[in-house]
């Protein structure tokens, strides 16, 4: 039985081996080998993992007998006042757990942050090419839009924006 938990700043470790060792597999089909290693030293490195939780991130880590293997971020914003949302930053789970109910659990996590907060919609972006987007349409999102988003050194994200009605 997986159990999922808020992380804390002694999981940021964990949580970027994680993120190193799912992202050569999730993207090595959809981006260079040199994005892949930029966003991952953008993204996931202590400092920059440690200013988001700081600033209202939430992090849950998935732990299977006492060995961590996947989270979710996500945090609570709002277009405007009338439009609260839960913004899911990051999702991943190690490929040896794919297809085991660990994404589920973790999108239900942030369902009930994002309950707990009286919001009602989660919202994420995804690549455009990845496998997950069907992971995320079986799982109640649909594609609200598309977008492309520059990040620096010559690279961008080209994604679906992704929204779910949480009831």
């Amino acid at each position: 039985m997986y159990t999922t938990k808020l992380a804390q700043i002694e999981n940021i470790q964990e949580i970027i081996e994680i993120a190193r060792q799912t992202w050569p597999k999730t993207y090595q089909n959809i981006l260079s080998q040199g994005q892949i290693s930029y966003m991952l030293d953008l993204m996931y490195n202590v400092d920059t993992i440690a200013a988001q939780m700081d600033n209202g991130v939430r992090f849950v880590v998935i732990v299977d007998k006492n060995k961590t293997f996947g989270f979710i971020s996500y945090e609570n914003l709002a277009l405007n006042e009338s439009e609260p949302y839960t913004k899911v930053h990051k999702l991943y789970v190690h490929p040896d757990y794919h297809g085991k109910g660990a994404g589920k659990k973790l999108i239900q996590a942030a369902e009930d942050a994002a309950r707990n907060a009286n919001i009602q919609y989660l919202q994420l972006n995804v690549n455009k090419h990845n496998k997950s987007v069907d992971f995320y349409l079986a799982n109640g999102f649909y594609v609200k839009k598309e977008m492309v988003l520059e990040i620096g050194n010559g690279y961008v994200m080209d994604d679906f924006v992704m929204e779910k009605l949480v009831k």
